[in-house]
């Protein structure tokens, strides 16, 4: 039998702390979001490229990336972490580079879809209202929408 806990969509961050010089170059910026099917993670955030202050505050060398993944309650995504942030990123890291990696999850408050974007007139759902993430999604469903 399912109960909400079973069933619900979760969320798992995986943070790692890289000695990675390689990564130096922010070679993807400050981050992806990946599209079904390229890897586990369903985002990149190359964090230490994106605010200065994390960055002035490690050793050379030294990055830090956060995942996102979906994952059923209670699932360990860790293992997937090295692997899926060396095929985002372009970079082949190794184990030993990792010099900390940690887990949190949470249950996801973001609907998976929504029949109807249009439930009140002149009311349109847009964005995580309705599952969606990442402007170029968010754009793509209002370009194809009728407003009318």
């Amino acid at each position: 039998m399912e109960t909400p806990e079973t069933d619900a969509r979760h969320v798992a961050i995986v943070v790692m702390v890289l000695d990675a010089p390689e990564l130096d170059a922010a070679p993807r910026g400050t981050g992806v979001l990946v599209r079904p099917g390229v890897t586990r993670a369903k985002a990149l955030t190359h964090a230490s490229a994106k605010w200065p202050w994390l960055a002035q505050s490690l050793p050379q060398g030294r990055h830090v990336v956060r995942l996102s993944y979906a994952v059923t309650p209670g699932e360990d995504v860790r293992s997937h972490a090295l692997a899926d942030a060396s095929r985002l990123l372009g970079v082949v890291l190794s184990e030993s580079q990792v010099a900390g990696i940690a887990q949190v999850e949470w249950p996801d408050a973001s609907p998976a879809a929504v029949d109807d974007t249009h439930p009140l007139r002149g009311l349109h759902l847009v964005g995580s209202a309705v599952g969606l993430s990442g402007l170029a999604a968010i754009v793509a469903a209002d370009a194809a929408a009728d407003f009318s």
